[in-house]
């Protein structure tokens, strides 16, 4: 998501368009398959590879065994104070995430369809200090290493794909 004034900003992408709405989402044309948008602004610029899926990435199956297997040990429902207030347990984990406010952030910890919006995506991929989430604390997990981009990558198309329960 880009903010501020989205009038100023060129959109190119590989698939033949990218473009941004007032809310500051953005959209590039792409069916299955890899495209590459670009914003620029003056000799500002940024870019990302997005990866279209039509493969549902679900709760059950994808993202909560992340969670039982990186993150339950410390994120786990008991106390009422990070980690433990946290709850990422099976069963429980949606509804203690789902456009729930976070504790380190302004963010929602998942706002649905929105993965750059969601606090929870910038803990794993260690940008939550700086904007949009201007949040606090270390990089998760904290324990055991980092997660890999392909598991970050689930969590974004979870997100991405409504963060439904599923």
């Amino acid at each position: 998501m880009i903010s501020g004034s989205v009038a100023t900003i060129t959109w190119s992408s590989t698939a033949g368009f990218a473009s941004v709405d007032g809310a500051g989402l953005v959209t590039a044309g792409a069916s299955a398959g890899t495209t590459f948008i670009k914003g620029v602004s003056g000799s500002f610029s940024d870019s990302a590879i997005v990866v279209v899926t039509t493969t549902p990435t679900t709760l059950s199956g994808a993202v909560q065994p992340l969670f039982t297997g990186r993150c339950v040990n410390c994120h786990n429902g008991v106390g009422s104070t990070l980690p433990g207030v946290q709850n990422l347990t099976a069963g429980n984990a949606r509804a203690n995430i789902v456009n729930v406010t976070a504790i380190e952030s302004a963010l929602r910890r998942v706002k649905p369809l929105r993965p750059d919006s969601s606090y929870l995506v910038h803990k794993v991929q260690g940008t939550h200090l700086g904007p949009p989430a201007n949040g606090s604390g270390v990089r998760m997990p904290a324990v055991g290493g980092f997660l890999t981009r392909a598991d970050i990558n689930r969590i974004r198309n979870w997100v991405l794909q409504g963060a439904l329960n599923n």
